[in-house]
């Protein structure tokens, strides 16, 4: 099971603004939906959502402006008991598979159910998933297109809810080794959401990913419509996690604590980026967070790499979990 979770932000400010930053969270608190501030001598950690929208703040000394953004979020987010529970099984799996098959490229089967996207715009999705994809050594092919005429569906599905039920009950299509992905209208703060390998044992139907109609290719997202958001949620799909996966000892957002990602590869990451903005969120950890990663939130034209460790977990997973 996964879940929304409310947003967080870690910002990098002078001393100087720590005052300017509390008067313009309590000036805007009683519309604030959860609120945290913590700050040392270099760092501000601010976490808010206002009117269910993500928000953050014109940190400028001179102004005190709360702007809207439409920012990247993914449901597939497990607590650190499914995190726990997914790496056991995993790592005795692993145990009893043969690791000479672990660079074996793979073809997997893609089932769209779409509700109005045409024809066009999912061959350049599929066109996307594999330029994406070449460093796992994997091979994406369009299985087959089913357009449903749901309006109740296009518009109310929502991760784990009863709508969502009901629709990969009666659409899904293939076995555990073939992608089903539905396309609806999910709200302007979210993406998308797909289900991990272990997932499948318990609930078969539930498999899939599901994205946001306006996220393919040419779509109406800003920043999000290259078509990267349906690698993001492959990417669920195939094993892989953020790459700012982790909590601290309280269950609190913090990815520099390991084991992160399971990816030897991937530098640790506290928590997401948005847009395109090269940082450092773990000084005490080697390298800079990987904005360019498919594994994170960046902008679609931010993203462009899955790493050789990525590949490797993915091709360890496929045979653990999906049989191939």
């Amino acid at each position: 099971m996964t879940w929304f979770a409310c947003e967080e932000r870690l910002v990098e400010t002078s001393t100087y603004q720590h005052k300017h930053i509390e008067n313009v969270v309590n000036s805007h608190i009683s519309a604030t939906a959860c609120y945290r501030i913590q700050h040392s001598t270099r760092r501000v950690y601010l976490e808010c959502v206002f009117l269910q929208t993500r928000t953050t703040v014109d940190f400028s000394p001179m102004t005190t402006i709360f702007r809207i953004e439409t920012a990247r979020t993914c449901g597939s987010i497990p607590t650190p008991a499914q995190f726990a529970a997914m790496e056991a099984d995993f790592s005795e799996k692993l145990s009893l598979m043969n690791s000479s098959d672990s660079n074996a490229a793979y073809n997997i089967k893609y089932d769209s159910s779409p509700v109005s996207d045409r024809d066009n715009v999912i061959a350049d999705q599929i066109k996307a998933l594999n330029v994406a994809s070449k460093n796992l050594n994997i091979q994406w092919t369009l299985a087959g297109t089913y357009r449903q005429l749901n309006r109740d569906w296009f518009l109310n599905v929502r991760q784990n809810n009863a709508k969502d039920t009901a629709m990969k009950k009666a659409l899904r299509k293939g076995g555990v080794a073939e992608l089903n992905v539905y396309t609806v209208k999910l709200t302007a703060q979210s993406l998308g959401y797909a289900t991990f390998p272990y997932e499948y044992k318990a609930n078969p139907k539930g498999d899939g990913v599901v994205v946001n109609y306006a996220s393919v290719p040419k779509g109406s997202l800003t920043h999000y419509n290259l078509g990267h958001t349906l690698v993001h949620e492959a990417g669920h799909w195939i094993g892989l996690y953020h790459t700012f996966q982790g909590t601290d000892a309280s269950g609190n957002q913090d990815g520099c604590v390991p084991p992160g990602d399971e990816v030897d590869d991937t530098p640790y990451q506290f928590d997401a980026t948005d847009g395109c903005i090269s940082r450092d969120s773990c000084p005490l950890q080697p390298g800079t967070d990987p904005i360019h990663n498919f594994m994170d939130y960046s902008y679609d034209v931010c993203m462009y790499e899955f790493t050789r460790g990525q590949g490797k977990r993915a091709s360890e997973q496929l045979r653990a979990y999906r049989k191939l």
